[in-house]
């Protein structure tokens, strides 16, 4: 039984082509890229004013909440001098510093839950900008044949 012998695999003897990107894709593709586009950009829009409108009830909560705080705060400030001046006693210390405390500990709960908010609603926003960005990135390397980057 005879052997073929056949020459050893070089880059001589290989002759690889790449087909072109736009070489084997409809003429309705760059409609269809468009239509993503603009369907990417119609859902980043609606998503974002979903988030801001949940934010904003969120931060008209969190003024509510301020708003709150400041009159019970300015209540127990009133309540706690009558009661100093009346009692002359260490409870009457001891109550107002705990409200005090109290007081302190809400508010800065307060800031640092708003300021979580922000910074959420900023990464939202960023999100927006670069879906976008990509959609309008995508569509020009689909219409003029741009080859895509390798992390697409």
């Amino acid at each position: 039984m005879p052997y073929i012998i056949t020459p050893p695999m070089t880059s001589e003897n290989i002759n690889v082509t790449i087909p072109h990107f736009n070489q084997y894709l409809p003429s309705f593709l760059p409609f269809s890229f468009f239509l993503s586009f603009y369907l990417s950009i119609y859902l980043s829009i609606t998503q974002s004013v979903h988030y801001l409108s949940i934010y904003l009830f969120i931060y008209l909560s969190i003024y509510l909440d301020l708003f709150l705080f400041l009159s019970l705060s300015l209540s127990m400030c009133v309540l706690i001098s009558f009661s100093h001046f009346l009692f002359q006693s260490v409870l009457s210390i001891l109550i107002s510093f705990s409200l005090y405390l109290f007081c302190f500990i809400y508010l800065s709960m307060l800031i640092y839950f708003s300021l979580y908010i922000y910074i959420d609603f900023s990464l939202c926003l960023s999100r927006f900008y670069l879906s976008i960005y990509l959609s309008i990135y995508l569509s020009i390397c689909l219409i003029q044949s741009v080859p895509l980057p390798e992390f697409l």
